[in-house]
């Protein structure tokens, strides 16, 4: 299974007016080699994605890498009911002509919701999409659950009406995506994007860039108060390198960080990373990429101890690629970035963990 490396292209349109729009939610791999995902059509399907808004703001935009033949692809941002599926509430709807999306699905294609929709941190809702007078096509996720904030659910005949998650119907470790490739888009104000990116490319020769247009963020880190967690990532043309780690923590408690790295395409070299600072209290360690091939992932869990007064937890991650020319140098080059937790990152869980008043 080879992942489309045109995401990198779309997360560049993405983040090119980041003062206006920031990404909250995303699982933004997905696989063209793979046949889309009907939307309408003889099944008459329905799709959806549920997810825990991360910031508090106005919802202003999605994003799918989606196609449509005819019709008109409806988009509805909806609640949950008590037990995870979408309520069937629209809170939001944007309807899009077919000749706007032609096929195939190769890129995300932005969606404005026609006004921005208020929401707070904490908040679960759905993105459903439908087409009741033709066929749309969406592209699939890689396997296995790459969201933690919710998942994929369809309705589709001959299933009787209503709502099944692809985890119940396949079972949790069945070789299925468990997730759509989707973002949500906050309104200014949401915390994010390209002004908190934090990362140098050292190199013998100095510091040098990666052959990726500026507006990519390169390092970027979100901090997701629904979802209970920070996400950073690591854009390479040759792999995506994830990181995330469950906040709050209680100061002096120990705490895990799960690292995933995929490759998305044939690597030169294994991946090494080491890890300094930010609760560990000695340098960490772990190669990448011995083995895996695209579409694959590879998942490294590190255990830490948070400070036992409240403080920022400070670290730095170093990640080195063999065998990559950048410029005139041949040699080790490495990717520094700010593993830095915020203070918000520590505090009393009970208070934090409360659900937010209305």
């Amino acid at each position: 299974m080879k992942p489309v490396i045109g995401w990198l292209a779309a997360l560049a349109a993405a983040f090119s007016c980041v003062h206006a729009q920031t990404v909250d939610q995303e699982q933004p791999l997905f696989d063209t080699a793979l046949p889309p995902q009907a939307i309408g059509g003889s099944s008459e399907q329905k799709l959806a994605q549920t997810f825990t808004v991360g910031v508090t703001g106005g919802l202003t935009a999605i994003e799918i890498p989606v196609g449509c033949s005819d019709g008109q692809l409806t988009v509805e941002i909806q609640g949950q009911t008590a037990t995870g599926e979408p309520n069937g509430i629209a809170q939001r709807r944007a309807i899009v002509n077919a000749d706007e999306v032609p096929p195939p699905p190769d890129d995300f294609v932005r969606i404005h919701l026609p006004t921005d929709l208020p929401v707070r941190a904490g908040a679960r809702l759905a993105l459903v999409l439908t087409n009741t007078s033709g066929t749309c096509g969406l592209a699939r996720a890689p396997a296995g659950e790459t969201y933690s904030g919710g998942g994929l659910f369809f309705d589709a005949r001959p299933n009787p009406p209503g709502w099944i998650s692809n985890k119940t119907f396949f079972g949790p470790d069945a070789d299925v995506p468990l997730d759509l490739p989707f973002r949500t888009l906050m309104a200014t104000g949401a915390r994010g994007g390209a002004d908190d990116d934090r990362c140098t490319v050292i190199t013998n020769d100095g510091p040098q860039t990666l052959p990726i247009p500026d507006s990519v963020p390169l390092c970027r880190c979100l901090e997701d108060a629904g979802a209970r967690e920070l996400r950073c990532r690591l854009i390479h043309p040759d792999f995506l390198l994830t990181r995330r780690i469950q906040t709050p923590f209680e100061p002096g408690s120990p705490f895990e960080e799960e690292w995933m790295f995929t490759p998305l395409k044939e690597l030169k070299t294994p991946v090494m990373i080491e890890l300094a600072g930010a609760g560990l209290d000695k340098p960490a360690r772990h190669v990448f990429g011995k083995k895996s091939k695209p579409g694959t992932f590879e998942r490294w869990t590190v255990k830490g101890i948070a400070p036992k007064t409240e403080k920022t937890l400070g670290g730095v991650a170093t990640v080195l690629y063999e065998g990559l020319s950048l410029g005139n140098s041949d040699g080790p080059v490495e990717f520094r970035f700010d593993r830095t937790l915020p203070d918000s990152a520590l505090g009393n869980w009970p208070e934090l963990m409360s659900p937010p008043k209305p």
